[in-house]
């Protein structure tokens, strides 16, 4: 299926790279996994499986607040896990784990499984396009004009306390992580907001992006147990471009709020909205943002940061705006790039120009420290997967090393990863020809979870390590 974009250099740089600062930051368009609100509950036991933390689960962006902060917590760590190297059977796009699974969106379409512990196959899930049903062969692929397809309406994955939610055939569906058992397929009559869109968890609710068959964009709540849908909460009139890339949709989650980018009132200006999950209603609203809204939404502890996209004109910085009442608070001049990630003192900001990752404060915006990270040797895309933080660290991992970089200077180790690609062969050709994904280089991806890594690399092989103390 067709997702349009702002140009087919952009795109790459936004969606086929994990760091994505050029245009508008991938992270922004990843809202993902369970509620950092949540109470951290037991997921019910399978059949002679363990307990998992309810809330247990983690994305190759981090959480479903957008701050790319994970916490590393022991009891997350997958019981009986060593280090192991494993493969996909095909390239991923897009990965999740829990303490149980790590699964992938593939190019292909369908989504695979593999163990947290030791990562062998646990379950596959969709049916590949066949050859010429559509552009690339039935693989994912970037159009000359820009387009981009990926095969069988997939989603990237959620994996959360023992379920995995995943999207096949225009519909949600929860399986148990552990076995692919499907426990729920949500009902019809959506048009389910496409990759990089992600659904999410929060509290006893599925949250979905989409649009109604009269392209009204839409966030929707299934309730978690069986299904069932619990509410519809309209983002504004119908739109002309529902089929291309998702504009109005939920951003990012947080103690049970919401926050979308809505339809804003004049034809150049969008809104940024808080949904109260319990009560599915929209509960406040921020008007006159620029027509893509913001940059980057991040739900922190005490504000919420709407980072302003990069323009010549226009007001420019991030906004803090008060979490329940969308209220403008400071504005934080950071340095030079995109935000990345963030915790209520530090914020980490991605310069793709230079290959830079900075650390600066938010009161004062000043620069605490900076890193170089690795490049492409062609400068198309950054080489370093998207930077987390764990705690009071920066994680980021390319194809040779992984670094965990001390705040808030960012200094600490860089750490060879056994297994590693390493070696990488640029790709030929003109991408204004059009491109396979697996045509391209693509960023590794980490999964964070319990002091373990699982890296998966863009040939479709995954690293699992420990993360040193």
């Amino acid at each position: 299926m067709s997702t349009s974009t702002r140009g087919i250099r952009a795109f790459i740089l936004a969606v086929v790279t994990a760091l994505c600062v050029g245009a508008g930051g991938y992270a922004a368009y990843h809202w993902t996994g369970a509620d950092p609100g949540d109470p951290q509950g037991k997921t019910p036991a399978g059949s002679g499986r363990p307990a998992v933390p309810a809330t247990a689960g983690t994305t190759d962006v981090g959480g479903p607040d957008a701050t790319a902060f994970v916490a590393q917590r022991p009891q997350e760590r997958p019981a009986g896990w060593q280090s192991w190297q494993g493969r996909f059977a095909r390239p991923p796009l897009a990965c999740a784990a829990d303490p149980r699974a790590v699964a992938c969106l593939l190019v292909d379409g369908t989504y695979e499984a593999l163990s947290a512990v030791d990562g062998r196959r646990l379950w596959t899930a969709g049916t590949p396009e066949g050859k010429g049903e559509m552009p690339g062969d039935g693989e994912a692929y970037v159009a000359p004009n820009g387009d981009f397809y990926v095969g069988g309406d997939g989603v990237p994955p959620v994996l959360q306390g023992g379920r995995a939610l995943i999207s096949l055939n225009g519909r949600v569906e929860l399986r148990d992580s552990a076995d692919g058992r499907r426990l729920w397929t949500s009902p019809g009559g959506l048009r389910i907001a496409r990759y990089p869109h992600r659904p999410g968890i929060s509290g006893d609710a599925v949250l979905v992006s989409g649009y109604t068959d009269d392209y009204v964009p839409v966030v929707e709540a299934y309730a978690l147990d069986s299904g069932v849908r619990l509410w519809r909460v309209p983002l504004g009139p119908a739109v002309q471009d529902a089929m291309g890339e998702p504009v109005y949709r939920l951003r990012a989650v947080r103690g049970g709020q919401a926050y979308a980018t809505a339809v804003g009132s004049g034809s150049d200006t969008s809104d940024l909205v808080r949904i109260d999950v319990a009560g599915g209603r929209i509960a406040a609203r921020l008007k006159g943002l620029p027509v893509l809204g913001c940059a980057q939404v991040m739900a922190l502890r005490r504000n919420v940061a709407c980072e302003l996209p990069q323009t010549s004109t226009g007001e420019s910085g991030t906004l803090l705006l008060d979490p329940r009442t969308l209220a403008r608070g400071a504005t934080a001049h950071l340095p030079e790039g995109s935000l990345v990630a963030a915790d209520d003192t530090n914020a980490l900001v991605y310069d793709a120009t230079r290959s830079t990752l900075t650390a600066a404060r938010w009161e004062q915006g000043t620069r605490t420290g900076e890193a170089t990270l690795v490049h492409l040797p062609d400068q198309s895309a950054p080489a370093s997967s998207t930077p987390l933080l764990i705690g009071a660290r920066a994680l980021t991992v390319d194809y040779t090393t992984l670094r965990l970089l001390s705040l808030p200077g960012l200094t600490g180790h860089v750490i060879p990863v056994p297994e590693a690609p390493r070696e990488r062969v640029l790709p030929t050709g003109d991408p204004m020809d059009g491109r396979k994904f697996t045509d391209t280089l693509r960023p590794p991806q980490v999964l964070a979870l319990g002091g373990v890594a699982h890296i998966v690399y863009d040939d479709a092989s995954v690293v699992s390590l420990a993360l040193p103390e």
